[in-house]
């Protein structure tokens, strides 16, 4: 096993060498290392280390792809101690060849148009402002190419312990280019609850498709409750 150094800050991939090194050097003290610094799985590539910073604390949160090259997995993995790695708060978010992180959101704030497009976190590396936030949650955005080439989104509480509360396919295109895509996506005021997720996609004809008719846009409407986010019933427009 061989870090992926290409793909992480300088920081991250010293920090995984070096303690590789006074372990010895060998595939087995590698793979040790990664254990000791949070990562459950071979071959971890540190994708974004973000900086969580609000005025009563600063928290440490390693995003990374861990596993083979056909069936890595995007992982979310604290560190409580600014620099130690809890591997027992590992997160397993999605499936996946590539993650983006979208920036932090606020749950409990006011609502907001989210852009889909809009990575931030330059040079692997990210600081995230959390003050005046009620209830800040982290977005990311995990591509997986593995079946259809496939966008997801995944909600992740910004929290010593975090938590994924929300996830959802944003588009998935088959082969011969049929499927669907997200348009836009927007949070929307559910008075005295948290914000609502509303989602508005529509179909993509197949590439030989000439009598292709598309229906109307479709509208996901996902609402809050006891801590995740369910899809709402009868919001579709």
């Amino acid at each position: 096993m061989r870090f992926d150094c290409s793909a992480s800050t300088k920081t991250a991939c010293l920090w995984l060498s070096q303690l590789a090194s006074l372990l010895g050097g060998t595939a087995m003290a590698e793979q040790q290392a990664a254990t000791t610094l949070g990562f459950n799985a071979a071959t971890p590539r540190i994708e974004c280390k973000l900086t969580l910073q609000s005025k009563s604390s600063t928290q440490l949160l390693t995003l990374a792809l861990i596993g083979a090259a056909d069936k890595q997995r995007v992982v979310a993995v604290p560190h409580p101690n600014k620099g130690t790695a809890d591997s027992s708060t590992q997160v397993e978010l999605l499936a996946g060849q590539r993650l983006e992180f979208l920036g932090a959101v606020d749950l409990a704030g006011n609502a907001t148009a989210i852009a889909l497009t809009a990575a931030a976190c330059a040079d692997h590396e990210a600081v995230v402002k959390l003050d005046g936030m009620k209830q800040p949650a982290l977005l990311i955005k995990v591509l997986n190419q593995s079946t259809s080439a496939s966008v997801s989104l995944v909600l992740l509480t910004a929290e010593s312990k975090p938590r994924v509360i929300w996830t959802q396919t944003l588009s998935s295109q088959a082969a011969n280019g049929a499927g669907y895509q997200t348009v836009d996506m927007r949070l929307e005021a559910n008075p005295g609850n948290a914000l609502d997720i509303v989602l508005l996609q529509h179909e993509l004809p197949a590439r030989n498709d000439r009598d292709y008719m598309p229906g109307p846009p479709l509208l996901l409407r996902f609402r809050a409750n006891n801590g995740s986010y369910e899809q709402q019933r009868g919001h579709s427009k």
